[in-house]
């Protein structure tokens, strides 16, 4: 069993030598990207100092949610664009438990209906925006008014 579990750590650690958890964020050195990683929970009241919860709502909420998010001492966090959350899928590993995203992340919406919002709408549809689902590994359309998760990310600096 101690076998075991050597080789799963030491392939997670080469996998993603380039990203490590810090308190409530997940930092990648490869993208220079700081990532949310708390989690919502809508029966919870938060005091002034707990962790900020992943926001399930429509997409402009989500933008505000991030731009006014205060995480770890920081404050100017935002919604991804496409391309930074697509660069956490890892479409060829399903490694976290049923999905396609770096085992450093402890909240990860577990189903098919749930996705991430990104800050990258589609340019003649302004009802739209792109999002990323995590459990099926794929990016998606999706309308604005819809609720999804928001991963808030920051420039690491």
């Amino acid at each position: 069993m101690k076998k075991i579990f050597f080789i799963q750590s030491l392939i997670v650690t080469t996998l993603f030598s380039d990203v490590h958890k810090e308190f409530n964020v997940v930092i990648d050195d490869k993208s220079n990207l700081m990532w949310q990683d708390s989690y919502e929970d809508p029966n919870i009241i938060l005091k002034e100092d707990e962790v900020a919860p992943i926001k399930y709502s429509p997409w402009s909420d989500a933008v505000a949610y991030c731009s006014d998010l205060q995480l770890d001492g920081y404050s100017d966090w935002r919604l991804p664009s496409l391309k930074e959350l697509r660069s956490l899928l890892l479409l060829d590993k399903k490694v976290y438990p049923d999905t396609f995203i770096s085992p450093y992340f402890e909240y990860v919406a577990l189903s098919a209906e749930e996705s991430y919002w990104t800050n990258t709408t589609r340019e003649h549809f302004s009802g739209l925006a792109m999002a990323v689902n995590f459990y099926m590994g794929k990016e998606h359309i999706g309308v604005k008014t819809t609720k999804y998760y928001s991963r808030c990310v920051r420039d690491k600096q």
